[in-house]
Order: structure tokens, then sequence, then C-alpha cells
């Protein structure tokens, strides 16, 4: 057995300067109201959490990793395992974001390729990631087997989007309801 895979975790320059500016930003507010009381300290710091969690869900939370026997997508809320053998590529052209194609199944949706793109920007760019996954596919030999494509519910990030608007909509709830004075 061939002990290769090849992996892609989406991290892009987008997430990390929004993490940096949101974690960063929300300082000032907490430094600012430290001698208020530790409720608005922990309504905002709840709100720093939150947004930092939702911007890992919206990019680092995703990725595609390729082994001999298997393409396992991990998308923020579902994970699919998915043997190479029923793997028939990748489509960039009919859908907003790329989508795995397998044989004789749905069509998987491939969040760690979807593009931060503004409205009207050219859609074709997804012909590259297209090639990022079609090099991997290559790069990995394939090692015959079969089965079924596997499903699963990724459900630690699922309570993490809770948490995060839960918490997101108490403090918020909280701020909104204190005197201005």
């Amino acid at each position: 057995m061939v002990d290769v895979q090849e992996t892609y975790r989406r991290l892009e320059p987008v997430h990390l300067v929004f993490a940096l500016v949101w974690g960063l930003g929300m300082s000032l507010p907490i430094a600012a109201h430290w001698s208020t009381g530790p409720a608005m300290v922990a309504s905002l710091f709840a709100l720093d959490a939150a947004g930092l969690a939702l911007v890992h869900l919206s990019g680092p939370a995703a990725s595609i990793v390729v082994t001999p026997r298997h393409v396992i997508v991990r998308n923020p809320f579902r994970r699919y395992v998915i043997p190479r053998s029923l793997v028939e590529g990748v489509d960039t052209d009919t859908h907003f974001t790329p989508h795995l194609l397998v044989r004789d199944a749905r069509s998987i949706r491939l969040a760690a390729l979807n593009l931060n793109l503004p409205r009207g920007y050219q859609m074709n760019a997804g012909r590259h990631q297209r090639q990022g996954v079609t090099s991997m596919l290559d790069r990995v030999p394939e090692e015959p087997n079969g089965g079924p494509v596997e499903r699963c519910i990724r459900y630690g990030y699922l309570v993490l989007a809770v948490a995060a608007v839960g918490s997101a909509v108490a403090a918020c709830r909280y701020l909104l309801s204190i005197d201005p004075m």
C-alpha cells in the first residue's frame, strides 16, 4: 500500500486579514470598556470569539484530501469519503461552487474551492481549481477499491456554529439593553 496523500485546505489571505482585523479591532472596545464591568467585557469577548469562529467556518474548516483509496471532502458541516473508483472529475462550469462528480451519485459541493469573488467577476477562475484537484488525483496513485460514498455530519462544527451565533445574539441583546447614560 502506498502511503501518499495530497491535502488542500482553504486558507486565503482574505480569511487571515479579516480574522486579524476582526480580532484586533474588537480589542479596542474591549480595552475601552475594561473598567465598565465584567458583563460588558464578556459580551465583547463573545462577539469577538463568534466572529473568529464564523471566519474559520467560512474558510479553513473546509478541505480536500486525496489518498490512494479515497477522496475525503470536508465541508464545514458535512464530511464525505468517496472511493477513488467512483470519482469522475470536477465540475466548475454549472455551479457557483465547484462540485466533485461521483458516478451513480449526486455531485458533492467542494466548499474548499469556493471562491470569494465579487458579483460580476468572471467565474472561469474555477478552472484553476479544477486543475489543482485533477493534479492532486494524478499525483496520488490510485489503488483499487469499492464501496459506497460515506456521508456524515461534522457535529463539532455544527455545535461551533450554533454556539457562535447564539453567543453573538446574546451579546448583542445585552449590549443593546444597556442604558447609554
